[in-house]
């Protein structure tokens, strides 16, 4: 929202085949969005819930940015080594270089907590809103804590 990302549910919404195979349980949510938190939530549900749908278990390897964040070693370790990568000698300098699209409050830019930045961005009635409609899409991983619940029936 703070990089004025445009929301186009309405365009979800005409995709017959799309609502058919994964959002016609969520139409009427997607239909009544209001606000610039409900929409971007609802994409931001749309944009995860139809790969993991596509997917089984077994063809895809799940981490969250707050692990990536929060064990970055052991996570892109893990990661690589499902891969069958080797871990790049750069990936510190890598990984720390903030991207283009960082808002100038980012807090990779000004030192803040990266985990812990957008609680201080948003109001507790919007933090609800945002759990309701996760809820409502059947993502349990997010709660109000700052850490992703890994063993949520989501990921199941």
């Amino acid at each position: 929202m703070e990089l004025k990302w445009e929301t186009h549910l309405e365009d979800f919404l005409k995709q017959q085949d799309l609502m058919d195979d994964y959002l016609a349980p969520f139409e009427h949510l997607i239909a009544n969005a209001n606000t610039d938190i409900e929409k971007h939530t609802i994409m931001w549900c749309i944009d995860n819930i139809v790969p993991l749908q596509q997917l089984n278990r077994e063809q895809f390897t799940f981490c969250t940015y707050e692990t990536l964040v929060a064990n970055t070693h052991e996570e892109t370790g893990r990661i690589f080594d499902t891969l069958r990568l080797s871990v790049p000698r750069n990936l510190d300098k890598t990984i720390s270089k903030p991207t283009t699209v960082s808002s100038k409050k980012s807090p990779i830019l000004v030192g803040g907590n990266l985990l812990e930045y957008w609680k201080t961005r948003l109001t507790r009635d919007e933090i609800h809103t945002i759990l309701d409609i996760v809820h409502a899409f059947g993502i349990d991983i997010y709660t109000d804590d700052i850490m992703p619940n890994l063993n949520c029936t989501f990921l199941k």
